[in-house]
């Protein structure tokens, strides 16, 4: 009996670690290659959850949707802190979609959604404009009046998508 015991831990010790290992190394090469986890950094916060789990993949015939949340990373058109950075948005408007600016106001299709908050106070004039989104034209905001999001940076492309972001908390 006590012959049994000891070769059945000889038999997990060496065993489980020769086959344990490499498949978990192959997972962890797979979830880091595919996936991360994203945290807000910020004192203002534009999306009401702070965690994300994020896909680092789009197929080319995946749909987006109003209201998918994406990371995508800033452009030349962003101020140099959100530059080249992994940004996290919700999705408002999406291909042949209409968005109007008018009176610091912001509609799409026809429907208004909310003014350009950013800017409210301002001694600025914001010229009206209508945007109609091409093909693979995306325009994304965040839900909170602090949000720079294409209501001032204007559409973003899909190839700029980096990944849907599911939120955790």
């Amino acid at each position: 009996m006590k012959r049994r015991t000891k070769t059945w831990k000889l038999v997990f010790i060496v065993v489980f670690p020769v086959i344990a290992l490499p498949i978990a190394d192959w997972w962890w090469g797979y979830f880091a290659k595919h996936f991360s986890i994203g945290v807000a950094q910020k004192v203002t916060y534009c999306l009401p959850w702070r965690l994300f789990f994020i896909t680092k993949h789009f197929s080319p015939d995946e749909m987006i949707g109003r209201g998918d949340i994406v990371t995508f990373t800033g452009d030349h058109r962003m101020p140099e802190a959100f530059r080249k950075h992994n940004i996290v948005k919700m999705v408002l408007g999406v291909p042949g979609d209409e968005i109007r600016i008018a009176d610091r106001k912001v509609f799409v299709n026809g429907e208004y959604f909310d003014r350009l908050w950013l800017l409210e106070g301002e001694n600025i004039e914001i010229p009206e404009k209508t945007i109609l989104l091409g093909e693979n034209e995306y325009f994304l905001v965040g839900t909170t009046r602090e949000s720079f999001d294409s209501r001032y940076f204007g559409p973003v492309r899909r190839d700029s998508f980096i990944g849907r972001a599911i939120p955790l908390m």
